[in-house]
């Protein structure tokens, strides 16, 4: 089953437990990024196709290094018939170092930690900070090592729309 984070693209992540030594590290947060961030209704990759079939993912910046990320399913493709209550997670994130993307322009890192699963990517806004650009994760491991080993590549990002 292939679901975005993010976060989560979107994503949700810098410095704040990035390893697995453990162990306190200062967490970098991006004031610009805190609040509720959502995708638009989308297809699911599911693998029983009994499954619903639409969601709408959401994450939530706090303060403090702390992220919700939240599922919302759907029968149909407009996203009106929910189907069931969804999933909602917790975890921890940080953000806002500035970095140099695939395409030579500047971005800022974005680690997101939730359960199991460690995000390493870059972001961007647009130009009124309404729309947050989530660099591709793909089917790649990106652990987070590196700038290289960090989800850099903004032609095909994840797009996550600032809730009111």
């Amino acid at each position: 089953m292939k679901k975005l984070l993010l976060i989560p693209a979107l994503a949700i992540l810098l410095g704040c437990g990035g390893g697995s030594g453990g162990g306190a590290t200062k967490v970098s947060i991006d004031d610009d990024l805190l609040g509720s961030w959502s995708k638009d209704c989308e297809e699911t990759i599911f693998d029983d196709p009994g499954d619903d079939k639409y969601e709408i993912q959401t994450i939530i910046f706090k303060k403090g290094g702390k992220v919700t990320y939240k599922e919302v399913y759907y029968k149909d493709s407009s996203c009106t018939e929910k189907s069931g209550d969804g999933t909602t997670t917790d975890g921890t994130y940080s953000a806002g170092k500035e970095t140099k993307a695939a395409d030579g322009e500047k971005a800022k890192k974005l680690d997101v930690h939730i359960k199991d699963r460690n995000e390493y990517t870059m972001y961007r806004f647009d130009d009124n900070k309404t729309t947050l650009l989530v660099a591709n994760w793909g089917d790649e491991n990106h652990d987070g090592s590196s700038d290289k080993n960090r989800a850099n590549d903004f032609e095909d990002p994840d797009i996550w729309h600032k809730d009111k």
